[in-house]
This record gives structure tokens, C-alpha cells and sequence, in this order.
């Protein structure tokens, strides 16, 4: 995945290439970037693991979630992600933080 590929990537790129590198392969190329290094990382998983729940935030994870196993939990559980961090949290200007 070159450089130019990382910018003008989507989504689904970025959900793709989990598949293809280990979360902390991913995360270091991730973090490494000048650009995609400000984007929130979010983990949701299975896994209520200390060890995994450490080397996530070792690597730059900006939030770790284990996601309940009932669906209607589940659903609800990314509604209140959705809502967290597309209304709640606030972020400065990609512009202002490449200057």
C-alpha cells in the first residue's frame, strides 16, 4: 500500500488491508503516516484479553471496545460509537494540525 494509495483511500481500503496485515502491522503504518496519523483509531472486538487491551493502546489506539455478544446489544452498542464520534468528540482541522 504506497503512499498515495493511503490518501486517497476509503473505508473500505483501510477495513480491507485488516485482512491483509496484522492490527499492529496495520496500526504502525497507520501511525507512521503524516496525515492518517490524526485519524482515531477504534478496535472493536471479541477479545476482553489485559494483554490485547495493552498492546492496542501501546500502538496508538485511541479506543478499545469489546463488543457484546447479544445483537441487539451489539447494534446499540454502535449506534453509541457512531454517536460518540461523530457528534461528541471534537477534533481540530486536519489543515490546522499539517502546518
Amino acid at each position: 500500500m504506497g503512499k498515495k494509495d493511503k490518501m486517497n483511500g476509503s473505508l473500505q481500503t483501510v477495513t480491507d488491508q485488516i485482512v491483509v496485515y496484522s492490527l499492529d502491522e496495520l496500526l504502525k503504518l497507520i501511525k507512521a503516516d503524516p496525515i492518517m496519523k490524526f485519524i482515531p483509531i477504534v478496535v472493536l472486538t471479541s477479545s476482553n484479553e489485559d494483554s490485547d487491551m495493552i498492546e492496542s493502546c501501546r500502538l496508538g489506539v485511541n479506543s478499545y471496545i469489546v463488543k457484546p455478544v447479544d445483537f441487539d446489544k451489539f447494534i446499540e452498542s454502535v449506534r453509541n460509537i457512531g454517536f460518540y464520534w461523530l457528534l461528541l468528540n471534537k477534533q481540530p482541522d486536519i489543515k490546522n494540525l499539517l502546518k
